[in-house]
């Protein structure tokens, strides 16, 4: 059985037994610099904003559909929330992303566990999977 250990928003370490998932869950947050306290509070205020999201909790807005690559079957519809921090929930296909709100020099960036939105002005560069080619997409 394989396992690995979620040590950051969008960072996964495999580990072979659970007290190497706890020994590598210290590690990060030893050399994080943030401390177990801030790391356990960044949680709990992260999972709260997914709660919130997914069980439509506050006011959402769109649903926002952006076409891709000039492919109108090619889409990514976005709902984004009033979360603390700011959410997304986009969809894209079958597949379902829960994304936060990242520092960006412009525009809104929201970064989810392998998908990535950019949005702004409009249009949006998208990034869904892992080692995905990015995509360039318009509001519809």
């Amino acid at each position: 059985m394989s396992l690995s250990v979620r040590v950051a928003p969008n960072t996964w370490w495999p580990v072979a037994t659970l007290g190497e998932a706890s020994r590598s869950v210290r590690l990060y947050i030893d050399s994080s610099g943030i401390g177990f306290r801030a790391c356990v509070q960044d949680a709990y205020v992260r999972r709260i904003a997914e709660l919130q999201a997914r069980y439509r909790l506050v006011p959402g807005t769109g649903p926002v559909t952006y076409v891709c690559d000039g492919n109108p079957a090619d889409e990514v519809v976005a709902t984004y929330f009033q979360t603390d921090p700011p959410t997304l929930i986009a969809t894209r296909g079958d597949g379902q992303s829960l994304m936060f709100l990242q520092p960006s020099g412009s525009g809104a960036r929201y970064q989810g566990r392998n998908e990535s939105l950019w949005e702004h002005q409009g249009e949006a560069l998208v990034t869904w999977g892992a080692g995905a080619p990015e995509m360039r997409c318009r509001r519809r």
